[in-house]
């Protein structure tokens, strides 16, 4: 037997709960929606130095193309590529790449067309080189001290580990009780 009104009570109850639910998905995907492209911006410049390491070896690819068979041309392009990939951000470099390897395909390699997308995987790196340069200098300090200040507020739920104090705080605040008797 239930009380009086506890249908009406109850119905209100999910409601809340419902809106109180959506509210807070909202609001933890837009923090974290805000944060993420901090953290991504702060990786591609942090990879600045990675990504030049690699100028020479994606520059001497070029006699690589002219002068290799296809399958070894193809070898030393997949090691170049595979190492400017691990690069944050390299992407528009890897893709050109990839491009040159994969006319270097086959019985008849495309020798002229893979050294036309090395020619701008290049002019990509240059590009790329050229902004990150400017943004080491420019913007990552300026990251940094943002990144610290939001990193414990909007930025919380997407740190690797809770310091000891934060652990401290959940814990206190999990372990009071609740009356959860209007959810069931």
């Amino acid at each position: 037997m239930t009380p009086a009104g506890w249908e009406d009570v109850r119905k209100r109850y999910v409601e809340l709960a419902g809106a109180e639910t959506k509210a807070r998905r909202l609001y933890r995907r837009a923090v974290d929606d805000a944060y993420g492209p901090v953290v991504q911006v702060r990786a591609v410049i942090a990879g600045t130095d990675a990504l030049a390491a690699q100028e020479d070896a994606i520059k001497a690819l070029a006699d690589v193309i002219a002068k290799d068979d296809g399958a070894t041309a193809m070898a030393k392009i997949k090691v170049v590529e595979s190492a400017v990939g691990a690069v944050a951000g390299a992407s528009p470099v890897k893709s050109k790449l990839s491009k040159a390897r994969r006319a270097m395909k086959g019985d008849q390699p495309k020798r002229d067309r893979a050294a036309k997308e090395l020619a701008k995987g290049i002019a990509a790196l240059d590009k790329e080189l050229t902004w990150r340069r400017q943004a080491q200098k420019q913007l990552a300090a300026g990251l940094a001290a943002y990144d610290a200040a939001i990193a414990q507020t909007i930025g919380l739920r997407s740190q690797v580990r809770l310091n000891e104090e934060q652990a401290e705080s959940v814990a206190a605040c999990q372990s009071v009780h609740r009356d959860i008797s209007l959810s069931f």
